[in-house]
């Protein structure tokens, strides 16, 4: 009970109270159900006591929830309040940007082409961040969203495949990805001890733990580098990098759509409607490198 509460646990709360349950809240948090249920037990034991009566068809509040819960939407409210206030007193416009960390990085690469006279915030979202609350102007989801109020523009496919370093098939031709797999060390990303996509892809395939996993992306792609294993990373990260060569084809499994993601009424702004132009087409331009079909040469 002397825990301090963690801000994001209770933005994670807020989220799982108002879908009814884990379920729901994975579509507005971006996060895995076992992760959000993780991150509610935690939360349970700084509050120091019972949040949600949990049911096979969702969860409910309870006394001590439903305290918890209006608490917590005052200091949602008041930290948005705060976001204007700080707002008015710059007369440059400001943009908040949400997204993974991979594409953050890509945004990060390509930053000359937004517009000039806009000061950015690009933030990785290993936190989560409410657009209907208007905690960030724009974010890149890997799903539409379904809540009313967000307004949502297809940017295009992101394919995965393998990579490893060059000197991992030195002494003799490539074999074939299903080879490699069992025979070679494998890496994999698992923040927060949470299985993602790739590191369950990466299991089902080899029937055994990573040789090592890493909390962040950028980790396993440094150990890749190194020559430590083979790992699974997006084709618009592996692709470019000269030290990496493709061991596989796109893995169809791990294919998904991303999203541009806006709150329905700020994406009138001028400054975000200019910004959100110069996203789309900055991944336009580079729709096929997400999509897989410019591999790097062996």
């Amino acid at each position: 009970m002397n825990e301090t509460l963690n801000w994001h646990d209770l933005q994670l709360f807020v989220a799982v109270a108002i879908a009814g349950g884990l379920a729901g809240a994975t579509k507005t948090t971006g996060l895995s159900a076992p992760t959000l249920g993780r991150r509610m037990t935690a939360l349970e034991h700084a509050a120091g006591g019972q949040l949600f009566f949990r049911h096979k068809n969702g969860y409910r509040l309870t006394e001590l929830g439903a305290e918890l819960l209006d608490h917590a939407t005052k200091m949602q409210d008041a930290a948005a309040g705060v976001e204007r206030w700080r707002s008015k007193k710059d007369p440059t416009p400001v943009v908040k940007l949400t997204a993974g960390a991979w594409t953050s990085r890509f945004v990060a690469q390509n930053a000359m082409l937004l517009p000039s006279g806009t000061n950015y915030r690009i933030v990785p979202d290993s936190h989560f961040f409410d657009l209907r609350r208007r905690e960030a102007h724009l974010a890149i989801r890997n799903r539409r969203p379904t809540q009313q109020g967000l307004a949502a523009r297809k940017l295009g496919s992101v394919a995965f495949a393998l990579y490893g370093a060059k000197e991992l098939t030195e002494s003799g031709p490539p074999t074939s990805a299903a080879d490699l797999l069992n025979t070679i060390p494998c890496l994999s990303f698992e923040p927060s001890g949470a299985a993602t996509a790739s590191a369950a892809w990466l299991k089902e395939k080899t029937d055994r733990l990573a040789a090592m996993s890493f909390s962040s992306p950028t980790l396993v792609l440094e150990a890749a580098i190194a020559g430590a294993g083979l790992c699974v990373l997006p084709c618009f990260v592996g692709d470019l990098e000269a030290r990496l060569q493709r061991y596989s084809e796109p893995i169809p499994e791990l294919e998904h759509v991303q999203w541009l993601v806006s709150h329905d009424e700020d994406r009138h702004l001028a400054h975000v409607k200019q910004t959100a132009k110069a996203l789309h087409s900055m991944f336009s331009e580079r729709r096929a490198l997400f999509a897989g079909e410019e591999p790097t040469a062996p």
